[in-house]
């Protein structure tokens, strides 16, 4: 400011009636004592009189013209100012009035030395605006207009961040002189009374309104005027600064306000100046368009809203309603007011950059009048902003007009106290009406809070440390006119700004804006966006006074509940000036303002101040269920472990101030259906509608129950749309009409608990598992066998992990040692001791420390379903524990022998058993009881697991599974006997388990689980090893014919003995063919008959997993796998082998060699009651395998006819057989001997003997006609070939060509091929004759026959190996071969030898025929003698 500088002229345009232009003159007196001179630093010194004394005479000048600049001393004679007198009424209490202000003040403490105009600021430390949304639908928002006006959230960072503390802060204590000037314009009439404005007018001649210019003043005064020549030619002048009001162009005999929102600077050329010099650097476009778009004095974008949230910085709705009723929250030309603002605190940028200077064009918008009216047809327009005086309240009011006067509402920034430089804020609106004056203080309110009253001192208030009464003071000087627009719920409101200028004119109530803007007024729909209050209901002491949890506790521990509980219930309080702005007391005829005025809240329970919420006509109760720890999803936040069970409203009565009492019912429910609130109980009877008709509320035993309530409001007569401000359906939380919410904690302990546990789908609730190891695939050889069988073969036979099938087994899902539920299954393992193993801290799943824990026993596992939902709290930490009682079979058999039979014991369930009265020996086998052998414990927590929705896209929150593995050694832990030390035989054990509930204390009780007993197989192998000693052959009784002419074939086995006896009773030998051969002696060697057949494997069940479930029975697994072996009568350990199944005493492959596995296995006796069960894979102990075994040879049978000239006999050979074929050599290796015998009598009578006559081998090629057949097929074979059937040479024939022949050929050798060689010889009649002769018997002696199968003897390799011929291929190679081997007669090598008489002992006997009559012939050689 410039130092000669006494004060500053303004003109404000305020009206222009068609031909005078209203005005009135500010004088803005310099921050200077108004009641000394001021001094000049001329030279000599001048000095002017006090302010105070100073009575102006002005002379109003017009500069006609819009194009220049107003320039006081101007050549041009169309820019040289048109001067007048301006007539102007004189301030003639000015002295006593600024005297009066400045004792209000305290004039000791008033100096002017203090508020010096400080430095220009940094742009970013000068002033910023946030952008409401408000704001930017009121127009086509694009991006802000200012980087200082934002839309991002640095506002609310701003105004939430913490204050720094400044350490001995010590606020001002003087006052400037400056201050209380701005103080006194705030008030227009003390303004004029202070002579600070003044009110005049000019006329203005037909071309200065058609083409417009600029006003100023200059004061005349000659003491004033004198001085004001001189310092206009001076540095630091002028004495008084003037500023020009640019008047825009008019229309004549047309009235309309004149506004004037900026100031221009009247310039003056000094003598050492041209004319361009004269005007400053200034952005004067942009000063050129504000002052032309407001010259009508009305703002363009006008917006308003209403709070949505207690945070008033929040435009979106966030779920925390307003505390207080802000009512209708205005703001207007953010951006425009924002950019004056920053005009005047920073650096003119049109100067040259770092001068320091201002733009020097004042701003003439002092404050804001605001207007509102009713939307409906007919209303006009009040404004909110009307005052006048109250004379005699002090004394200063009668210096001033007695008029109503229209306030500025005054907008300006403010920022945050802290050490480090930071901007200005404009605030986010400017204003709130609440349907109160917005001029004076609201009286209602003070009057109600009992402001004006003596009430206890603030907390912690350092200015007052004794917390003494304190009141507010009434300001009592200004009234406000009342307001006739009332503000209620649910009415449609429209606003619109006038501006007002330093001397508080502007545009009247009247005026209409005449220049179009975006949005020059607004419409607002005032809605309840304050949710209702807490609901007031009695508490009991203990909660009141916050000293337990639960609404219904008997005692302080908490541990038993009250039945039967009653809920009183008043409506939520509503405070001022809420209520009011319901409307809804007054259409009662009551006044809500003094029910709240007579109200006491100088009490220590009276915590708010206000009246039954008229709007709030319901209480809703939202029952909830606490459910487990993580389980957030179905809570109406997601972030808490409670369901909602259902929701039902109950209503008040039409008395605002009557109460409603709602009891509680407690029932038994096993299973609630959580997250169905339709049917929350699952039950008929009590579904959403019967619940909603009920007087009272029902809740579970059982459940920690959460009973949240809050009143629930309507528009009343007016549509809830309409009235509220938030209307959302699905989220009460973000619904006006839902109140804060109250919430109490309930329970009750249960009355009644039946059907606890229950079976899981189709797993059995007790069942035995045993699983065998998982198989370690082995193989020998290079690196690409391994690879290939690793590959292949290992891939197909792959079975799954023994984790895996125990999984399977329980319905569960394994990841390598590790069992858990499937997903959306809440499941609690529980592990007995004996299996290392780790639980998941909530049980939710096992980890087994190694595979072999699982393998080698059998695992007793319990599953069942907790038939109670998630919500369910009835049982202690550790909720159940397992009990075992183990016995084995032979144990209880034999110590209850004196009493009870086998068969009564095994009849018996294990439990009926123990009730017997069985005296067990005290240093023997007896049930071994366990009370405890492993707990399951119910942790609060749910596993991520079970949180997941299952294939069917739920989460199974009606059960919890509870699954408990065991493990039950099959080993018996007893002797023998005393005096025999070795373990006890393998035996059937018998398992029973218990299942004992904990229930809390006062709950019902839980009758013990009585798990079905378990009869397990045993698993244990015999450890006996069969070791053989001797085998020979057992042969049926001898019988012969009395005349000894016949003998019966007999039976024939083969006994085995071993080394010793079975040990154990329930033990027996068993035997398999693991394969045969045949006999090399008899075969034909083929060389494809030389591969090693395959030995199988013993074929049984692999039993990866044997279940056993109760009742169930012997199934005798593995037992056909192997023959038993038959005991001899007479020893205990001499066997009978039996003949390998499918095969009878004379099948052909009796003649092979079989190779034999043997073993001890647990068998059962058809006749005997107690026998043993066993698993297929503990059945059988360790094998011996014997090879080499040959089972006795089928009978050799022959056949005898006899006729007059001869008596034939006929037997066949020995056949070998190789999988079902033949394979016999042709012709045959052995040679079979007809021996001819006839019956003599003893010479005692006594009686028969047989005398030897013949001995005869037997020809395989006897027949004559197969003689002929064979010499023609060997000249038919020579035909087909140019290489001749006995040539060896090795090459392929030449040509072929298919005839019929072959076709004949080929169905004789198909014939042939399978037809089994046969002996026969013929003795004839005359030979027997002779030969009877010789003996001295007569002819017709009786004769029989025996036929002896003899071995061959092999002298060289050809002897063994036959038809090894080569070269010759296809048919013809087949046909020879087929020649030589069946159609080729040959001798055998002993065919000369008698190896049955002469030869005795020199060759193997095979077999021999039964003794067989020859049939009678009568004299058969009669007519040769």
């Amino acid at each position: 400011m410039e130092k000669f500088r006494a004060f500053t002229t303004m003109v404000f345009p305020q009206r222009f009636d068609g031909k005078s232009l209203h005005v009135n003159i500010v004088i803005v007196p310099r921050n200077h004592n108004p009641f000394e001179p001021f001094q000049l630093g001329l030279s000599p010194v001048q000095q002017v009189p006090p302010f105070v004394t100073l009575q102006p005479e002005f002379s109003l000048a017009f500069v006609k013209g819009l194009d220049d600049f107003p320039l006081s001393n101007a050549s041009a004679a169309n820019r040289q100012p048109r001067l007048v007198t301006a007539a102007i009424k004189p301030s003639e209490k000015k002295y006593d009035t600024i005297k009066g202000v400045a004792d209000i003040f305290g004039i000791d403490n008033i100096s002017d030395t203090q508020d010096k105009l400080g430095d220009v600021l940094d742009l970013n430390l000068s002033v910023k605006k946030f952008l409401p949304e408000s704001y930017r639908r009121s127009f086509n928002f694009t991006r802000p207009a200012h980087p200082n006006a934002v839309t991002d959230d640095s506002y609310e960072c701003a105004l939430k961040k913490e204050v720094d503390e400044i350490i001995d802060y010590q606020p001002k204590k003087v006052l400037s002189w400056g201050k209380v000037f701005a103080y006194i314009f705030k008030q227009p009439l003390l303004a004029e009374a202070c002579g600070m404005i003044y009110k005049t007018k000019i006329d203005l001649s037909p071309d200065e309104i058609a083409d417009g210019g600029y006003l100023y003043v200059d004061v005349s005064n000659q003491a004033w005027a004198e001085i004001q020549n001189q310092t206009l030619e001076h540095d630091d002048g002028p004495l008084i600064k003037r500023y020009a009001a640019r008047i825009p162009k008019l229309e004549e005999e047309k009235s309309r306000p004149v506004f004037a929102p900026i100031l221009f600077p009247v310039l003056y050329r000094k003598s050492a100046q041209t004319e361009f010099e004269v005007v400053p650097p200034a952005p004067w476009d942009t000063l050129f368009k504000e002052s032309i778009v407001y010259d009508d004095g009305f703002a363009k974008i006008v917006h308003a809203g209403q709070a949505v949230s207690t945070d008033i910085l929040k435009e979106i709705p966030d779920g925390i309603h307003p505390q207080y009723e802000s009512g209708i929250r205005l703001a207007w030309d953010d951006e425009q007011i924002l950019i004056w603002y920053i005009r005047q605190l920073v650096e003119n940028e049109a100067e040259i950059p770092g001068n320091g200077k201002r733009v020097d064009s004042p701003l003439g918008v002092a404050g804001y009048k605001i207007d509102v009216r009713e939307q409906q047809e007919g209303a006009e327009w009040e404004n909110l902003n009307k005052a006048f005086l109250n004379r005699g309240i002090i004394a200063l009011t009668d210096n001033l007009e007695d008029r109503t006067v229209e306030l500025p509402h005054q907008v300006y920034p403010s920022k945050k106290r802290t050490l480090q430089p930071n901007p200005y804020w404009l605030p986010m609106y400017f204003a709130n009406w609440i349907g109160k004056s917005m001029a004076v203080e609201d009286r209602d309110a003070i009057e109600i809070y009992k402001n004006d009253k003596k009430n206890k001192g603030f907390i912690d208030d350092k200015e007052n440390p004794k917390e003494e009464p304190k009141q507010t003071e009434k300001n009592d000087v200004l009234t406000a006119p009342e307001i006739r627009t009332e503000l209620r719920y649910g009415k449609t409101y429209q606003f619109r700004i006038r501006m007002a200028d330093l001397s508080g004119g502007g545009p009247s109530l009247e005026d209409d804006p005449l220049h179009a803007g975006p949005s020059p007024q607004t419409t607002v729909s005032f809605k309840r966006y304050l949710a209702p209050d807490n609901l007031r209901i009695e508490k009991p002491d203990h909660i009141s006074k916050l000293e337990g949890k639960y609404f219904n506790a008997e005692d302080k521990e908490e541990t038993t509940f009250l039945d039967n509980q009653l809920l009183k219930i008043q409506r939520p309080l509503m405070e001022y000036p809420g209520v009011v702005l319901t409307g809804k007391y007054q259409q009662r005829g009551q006044d809500p303002i003094q029910m709240l005025k007579n109200l006491d809240f100088n009490t220590d329970d009276q915590l708010v101040l206000g009246v039954p919420d008229p709007d709030a006509n319901m209480v809703e109760f939202k029952i909830e269920v606490k459910t487990l720890q993580m389980d957030n999803q179905l809570s109406l936040e997601g972030n808490e472990n409670y369901i909602t069970l259902y929701t039902t409203k109950r209503n008040f009565s039409e008395d605002f101030t009557e109460g409603l009492e709602v009891p509680i019912a407690f029932i038994d429910v096993p299973v609630l259906n959580l997250g169905e609130p339709t049917n929350p109980f699952l039950r008929d009877d009590l579904k959403k509608e019967d619940l909603d008709k009920m007087e009272g509320i029902i809740l579970p035993k059982g459940r920690h129950i959460r009973l949240s309530l809050r009143a629930v409001a309507d528009g009343g007569s007016v549509d809830d749309q309409t009235y509220f401000g938030l209307i959302n359906e699905g989220n009460p939380e973000l619904d006006s009409r839902y109140g804060k919410v109250l919430q109490f904690l309930f329970y009750k302990e249960t009355d009644s608990e039946e059907s606890l546990l229950i079976p899981y789908k189709n797993i059995p609730t007790h069942q035995a598992l045993f699983l065998r190891a998982n198989e370690v695939p082995v193989t020998k050889g290079n690196l690409k066998d391994i690879l290939k069988f690793h590959l292949l073969k290992n891939k197909s036979q792959e079975i799954p992990d023994i984790v895996q099938r125990l999984a399977m087994a329980l319905g569960l899902r394994a990841k390598g040692m590790t069992l858990y539920a499937p997903k959306g299954e809440r499941i609690v393992f529980g592990v007995s001791s004996r299996i290392r193993h780790s639980l998941a801290p909530d049980g939710s799943s096992v980890t087994f420390a190694s595979r072999s824990e699982l393998q080698d026993h059998w695992l007793g596992c319990l599953s069942y379903q907790v038939n109670r939902d998630w919500a369910w709290d009835s049982l202690e930490t550790t909720a159940f524990s397992i009990g075992k009682t183990t016995v084995f079979r032979r144990d209880m058999i034999e110590a209850a022998s004196g009493n009870y039979t086998a068969r009564q014991i095994l009849q018996r369930k294990l439990k009926e058993v123990l009730g017997l009265s069985i005296d067990y020996p005290s240093d023997g086998p007896a049930p071994i009881q366990e009370s405890n052998v492993g707990d399951i414990e119910f942790l609060e927590t749910a596993s991520f697991e079970s949180l997941q929705e299952n294939r069917f896209g739920r989460v199974e929150r009606g059960f919890t599974r509870i699954v408990f593995i065991d493990a039950v050694e099959p080993k018996s832990p007893f002797r023998r006997s005393v005096s025999n030390s070795n373990p006890r035989f393998p035996d059937e054990l018998w398992v029973d388990y218990t299942i004992t509930p904990h229930v809390k204390k006062g709950h019902a009780p839980i009758d013990q689980v009585l798990a079905e007993d378990l009869k397990l197989p045993t698993v244990l192998r015999p450890s006996q090893v069969p070791k053989i000693v001797s085998v020979g052959l057992a042969f049926s009784p001898y019988h012969r014919s009395d005349d000894y002419s016949s003998t019966e074939a007999r039976s024939k086995y083969l006994w085995v003995e071993f080394d010793e006896a079975i040990q154990s009773p329930d033990d027996t030998y068993f035997c398999r063919v693991l394969a045969n051969s045949p006999d090399q002696l008899l075969s034909s060697n083929n060389l494809d008959q030389f591969a090693a057949p395959e030995e199988s494997d013993l074929p049984i069940a692999p039993e990866f997993t044997r279940v056993v479930v109760p009742g169930q029975s012997d199934d005798m697994a593995g037992l056909d796998a192997m023959q038993p072996m038959i005991k001899a009568n007479d020893s205990d350990r001499h066997y009978i082998l039996p003949l390998p199944p499918g095969l009878h005493p004379e099948s052909p492959e009796m003649f092979g060699f079989f190779t034999y596995e043997f073993r001890v296995g647990h068998t059962h006796w058809a006749e005997q009651e107690d026998n043993l069960w066993s698993t297929a894979q503990g059945r059988y102990g360790r094998p011996i395998r014997v090879t080499g075994l040959q089972h006795p040879f089928p009978n050799l049978l022959c056949s005898v006819t006899r006729d007059e000239n001869f008596l034939y006999v006929s037997a066949p050979f020995a056949k070998a057989v190789l999988k079902g074929k033949n394979v016999t050599a042709k012709p045959p290796r052995t040679s079979l001997w007809s021996l001819l015998y006839t019956q003599v009598s003893q010479a005692d009578g006594l009686d028969f003997r047989n005398i030897l006559l013949s001995e005869k081998i037997m020809r395989h090629d006897f027949e004559k006609e197969k003689e002929q057949k064979a010499s023609e097929i060997e000249k038919k074979l020579q035909s087909f070939t140019f290489v001749p059937a006995a040539s060896n040479t090795p090459s392929k024939p030449v040509s072929f060509e298919f005839k019929p022949e072959i076709v004949d050929i080929g169905a004789f050798l198909s014939l042939h091929k399978n037809l089994h060689s046969m002996g026969t010889v013929a003795f004839s009649s005359l030979e027997i004759a002779e030969l009877l002769k010789n003996m001295g018997l007569p002819e017709d002696s009786p004769l029989s026959v025996i036929v002896v199968e003899v071995y061959g003897n092999i002298t060289n390799f050809s002897d063994h190996i036959r038809n090894m011929r080569r070269g010759m291929t296809g048919f013809a190679g087949f046909a020879a071969n087929q020649w030589s081997g069946d159609f080729q007669g040959g001798n055998h090598s002993h065919e000369n030898q008698l190896p049955l008489s002469s030869g005795l002992g020199q060759f193997r006997i095979l077999r021999t025929s039964p003794l067989t009559k020859v049939p009678f012939v009568c004299c058969p050689t009669c007519e040769n003698y």
